[in-house]
């Protein structure tokens, strides 16, 4: 019998992930991970049943980091007095994706690019929202915005929720296909890559401002 242990755990986890980021999930089989730490095929199927078992917890270490990361980082601006909602906003989004967040966007865009649609088990979002820190951000987003609106920083024809979906999905999303696509991108030069993210952000942000009447008589 082999004993499973929090070490040997952590040991897959990282050879993993970085087999993952670097050869993506279709070319990367369990037998590879197990080879690249030394492991028989039997031992690691101990630990985990297969590919996709083994993806999802990477997947959830990934979004807990990032997750605690953004919703400290947004909780310190905000609680600074005379903080501008679109100040803050812009500086917690610029931080997700930053250079310390590139290996977890890496890995993400790597398992969103194969495990979609089909491929995907039907329990993915109840498993997902299982295991992930009940304190999400999105809440504090959407405090962070409704306080903006009320200060007539932020337009107020869209919920704050809807604001918080725009943009937790928008910006990360966006960065990642920049990851994952790099010189099969259609239409941009590679170099351009890292400033098209930082510029999304500012489009975005820019388009929260308060929207004008301009048909109102003047």
């Amino acid at each position: 019998m082999v004993y499973q242990t929090e070490a040997t755990r952590q040991k897959i986890l990282d050879a993993a992930e970085l087999m993952f980021i670097e050869k993506g999930f279709a070319d990367t089989q369990m037998k590879d991970i197990a080879a690249a730490i030394n492991m028989s095929r039997n031992t690691l199927y101990r630990y985990y049943q297969d590919k996709f078992d083994l993806g999802f917890v990477i997947l959830v270490n990934v979004l807990k980091g990032q997750v605690e990361r953004s919703f400290g980082y947004l909780s310190d601006l905000h609680k600074q007095p005379e903080s501008k909602a679109l100040d803050t906003l812009k500086a917690v989004f610029l931080m997700m994706c930053d250079e310390e967040s590139k290996q977890g966007a890496r890995f993400m865009a790597e398992f969103d690019a194969y495990y979609s649609g089909e491929r995907l088990p039907d329990d993915f979002r109840e498993a997902l929202t299982k295991a992930i820190p009940k304190a999400l951000p999105g809440a504090l987003f959407d405090d962070v915005i409704a306080q903006g609106q009320a200060r007539g920083e932020i337009r107020t024809d869209l919920l704050p929720r809807q604001i918080s979906a725009i943009l937790i999905n928008a910006i990360p999303v966006f960065h990642r296909r920049m990851l994952l696509r790099q010189n099969a991108l259609i239409g941009i030069d590679p170099e351009e890559i890292p400033s098209l993210t930082p510029a999304l952000v500012q489009v975005l942000i820019d388009g929260l401002r308060p929207v004008l009447n301009l048909n109102k008589e003047t």
